[in-house]
């Protein structure tokens, strides 16, 4: 019932000390309203601190991520959800044990507040707005990051009153398995995932990274195989299709030739500049 591991056994799909190096999985659910409210629950045992956080907990057997979001919500904060789209993903370690932790979007669409936790870790369920989210004191201090972010997105998307949020910082874009890496090794972080309408964007400004870096390593290979990726990962994200490239070159090449003497233009008279 909690947005990582603890240290000790947990009921639910959390870790106990026979496999301490095993990858602990979970899902967690992000639910805000109309009135850009975030929904957050107050736990903890009875040993230990209690911290905000959103309804989480761990997968159990034969469990998919999503099934998981949806009950952990039910019995967490007594309503009932539809389960969106992967927002995020967190990873770290907590009780010495690596973890992988889905965040979904969610929306309420049934039932009423009050938890039916069976391990009766959940001692309040509550909708908070921004300046709480801000000031509480969360069991997992990183998570008021990814809580943030996802707050001002809505406010963006128009869900919400309008607040003005600082500068963020959108990060980079990583290959698909760094998320599964990172949990494996158990190093703490957490990603966003672009909806896809962001990604064209995305991957432009990956393009002028990985050139950069190209540039910066002197033509090192591993560099210009990353940015070779992320220009294919463009293509088929603009639908354009290896034949219809390869035919754009082609008829390029016919015109103007390629690039293997280096001239290189320093002057030229008024006109239209050349084909490139």
């Amino acid at each position: 019932m909690t947005t990582a591991p603890a240290a000790g056994g947990m009921g639910d799909g959390g870790p106990g000390e026979a496999a301490p190096s095993r990858l602990w999985v979970g899902a967690a659910g992000l639910c805000v309203d109309a009135d850009g409210r975030v929904l957050l629950v107050l736990q903890g045992r009875a040993d230990e601190p209690r911290g905000w956080a959103i309804p989480a907990g761990g997968l159990e057997a034969g469990e998919s991520p999503e099934a998981c979001c949806a009950r952990e919500l039910w019995e967490e904060t007594g309503y009932r959800i539809a389960v969106g789209r992967r927002a995020y993903l967190k990873t770290g370690t907590a009780g010495g044990r690596p973890f992988l932790l889905h965040v979904f979007e969610a929306q309420v669409v049934g039932g009423t507040s009050g938890p039916r936790d069976p391990d009766g870790l959940i001692h309040e369920v509550r909708w908070c707005g921004v300046p709480e989210v801000e000031r509480l004191a969360f069991g997992f201090p990183e998570d008021r990051g990814y809580v943030l972010d996802h707050m001002a997105r809505m406010v963006e998307a128009g869900r919400g009153p309008d607040r003005a949020f600082g500068p963020r910082d959108d990060g980079k874009l990583v290959r698909d398995g760094i998320p599964d890496q990172m949990a494996r090794s158990g190093r703490p972080g957490w990603f966003r995932a672009a909806p896809w309408q962001e990604r064209p964007d995305l991957l432009l400004r990956k393009v002028r990274e990985e050139a950069a870096e190209v540039a910066a390593s002197g033509g090192d290979v591993e560099e210009v195989a990353d940015l070779l990726e992320v220009l294919a990962a463009l293509a088929e994200q603009l639908g354009l299709g290896p034949g219809e490239i390869e035919a754009a070159r082609a008829g390029k090449r016919g015109r103007s030739g390629d690039f293997v003497e280096g001239w290189v233009l320093r002057a030229a008279a008024d006109g239209p500049d050349p084909p490139a």
